[in-house]
């Protein structure tokens, strides 16, 4: 993370994005702690950081289904079309009373996620 970069925009924003990168945890490991406070959405970060957003936080389940989505349509760039590249598995490493993993596949637009969070719907991983 540069600090001195010229490219920050105030103060506050490098604060939060010093804080952020101080955590003791990392998105890789195999559990990650409950947050004692969520960030504010970045959509540009700055350098190596980490946040937590909250879960009813529309701007970060956007950016999720981004990460998890890609344009799949080459035939004609005017048509977005898209295509999962993967689900979101539980952290805390639940499980359906099957014994598969719960995972949430992402979805595209806002009106179909508000409609997936309201539905709870889960879907299970096969191993």
């Amino acid at each position: 993370m540069t600090l001195g970069s010229s490219g920050s925009s105030g103060g506050a924003e490098l604060q939060q994005q010093v804080s952020a990168s101080k955590r003791s945890w990392d998105i890789n490991d195999s559990k990650l702690p409950l947050p004692d406070r969520h960030d504010s959405f970045q959509l540009w970060p700055n350098g190596h950081c980490r946040y937590a957003y909250c879960q009813d936080s529309d701007e970060a389940k956007r950016h999720t289904s981004g990460w998890a989505m890609r344009n799949t349509n080459n035939h004609n760039v005017s048509i977005l079309k898209k295509s999962c590249l993967g689900v979101l598995v539980c952290s805390r490493g639940c499980l359906a009373p099957t014994g598969n993993p719960l995972a949430l596949r992402p979805a595209i637009c806002d009106k179909a996620r508000r409609k997936q969070c309201g539905e709870r719907r889960l879907l299970l991983l096969h191993s």
